[in-house]
């Protein structure tokens, strides 16, 4: 199992450009803290410094510009390196470095880059697995379980599902030790099994075909007296005129009757196509909140909806919203951070998020009262 010593940050999300060093406890480790205080971007660089990326922007991301220039912090020069390193020890006490350094932030139309470094030689993620560390596959390659990622995983195939918790945990040596032995017992256990027998078991469980039949590797019976016992067993199931039909022929007359019942107990004419309402056009009124509606929400990004409330906390601080100079964020706590064309942006962006709330409302509104009669249960 790998542990992680301690790990570095420098200007990584929400840390900034003095360096941050965080001992790990041996066993585990718990960090607490409020919201807005760095826990999302502590387990952001740490799959960062793994994959080279985070989930959340591939998982959550609508909007080509929501990530842009989402992994350095906003507030440090250019010339500061952004970069994320760890000691690990492995499963055999060995102990490496590894350290991930920010070429290129998350931009409108690129990924971002950045280049992966062992003990300070250049490598990949490949070299990392090797070392023991475990890695997934795309969109959450790193171990790490966030909120965003628990939506993914809950609809995820069950096999990928499990495969991931499997690598978060570290149980995978289970599933190889289970390979081997089933591996070992087939090596052992080579006399065949015809491949009808357990068809046909499943069949004889069955009154009153085990009183015709009885099969099992050790039988001597023929070919033609099993075709004759399941002739009796078919003769029990149709009707008696068929009972002088071919073999062939009582197979598909089963077949038939089978059907027949099939649609007794489900009726599948139910899945048939029905009758469509016919569509009234809508009034002029819907039509224009929608029109407006859609404005605003085109200009209304998912962070932007985001981040409204907060700004809108910000706000109903007095010295905020009154400033005459630049203040220092209540929210960072860095100083002087809050320019006052900073603060003119949060109004705009608050005033912008209302227009979209109050566009959203009306076209609701609007559609309740003139919809057509067949939006009606809609």
């Amino acid at each position: 199992m790998i542990k992680v010593n301690w790990i570095n940050i420098q200007g990584f999300r929400s840390f900034g450009k003095e360096l941050q060093n965080i001992k790990l406890n041996p066993k585990i480790s718990v960090i607490w803290g409020a919201n807005s205080q760095g826990k999302t971007s502590f387990s952001e660089a740490i799959e960062f410094l793994l994959t080279g990326q985070i989930s959340r922007k591939i998982l959550l991301s609508s909007t080509q510009d929501e990530f842009a220039d989402s992994l350095k912090n906003a507030f440090i020069s250019d010339k500061t390196d952004i970069y994320v390193e760890a000691e690990f020890q492995n499963s055999e006490s060995r102990i490496f470095k590894v350290k991930r350094t920010l070429i290129q932030d998350y931009g409108k139309k690129n990924d971002c880059s950045s280049t992966l470094e062992i003990n300070d030689l250049l490598a990949t993620e490949n070299d990392l697995v090797k070392l023991g560390v475990p890695l997934f596959q795309q969109p959450m390659p790193a171990s790490i379980l966030m909120q965003h990622a628990l939506s993914y995983l809950f609809s995820a195939r069950p096999q990928d599902r499990s495969s991931y918790f499997k690598a978060l945990l570290e149980v995978t040596d289970l599933d190889e030790f289970r390979n081997s032995v089933l591996e070992a017992f087939k090596s052992i256990c080579v006399t065949p099994r015809w491949r009808y027998i357990d068809k046909l078991e499943s069949i004889l469980r069955i009154d009153p075909f085990s009183s015709h039949l009885k099969i099992n590797s050790e039988s001597k019976q023929t070919k033609e007296s099993i075709r004759s016992s399941f002739i009796r067993m078919l003769d029990q199931l149709i009707e008696e005129s068929k009972f002088n039909a071919s073999f062939e022929q009582k197979i598909e007359h089963l077949k038939d009757q089978l059907i027949s019942i099939q649609k007794k107990v489900f009726p599948i004419h139910l899945l048939g196509e029905s009758k469509v309402t016919p569509f009234n056009s809508m009034g002029q009124g819907i039509w224009d909140e929608l029109e407006i509606y859609y404005d605003h929400a085109k200009k209304t990004t998912e962070l932007t909806k985001r981040l409204a409330p907060i700004f809108q906390e910000l706000l109903e601080l007095e010295y905020v919203s009154e400033a005459k100079s630049d203040i220092d964020c209540p929210v960072c706590n860095i100083k002087d951070s809050l320019t006052l064309d900073r603060i003119n942006e949060i109004k705009h962006v608050i005033f912008d998020s209302k227009k979209y709330i109050d566009s959203r409302h009306n076209a609701r509104r609007r559609s309740w009262i003139d919809r057509p009669e067949s939006f009606k249960g809609i």
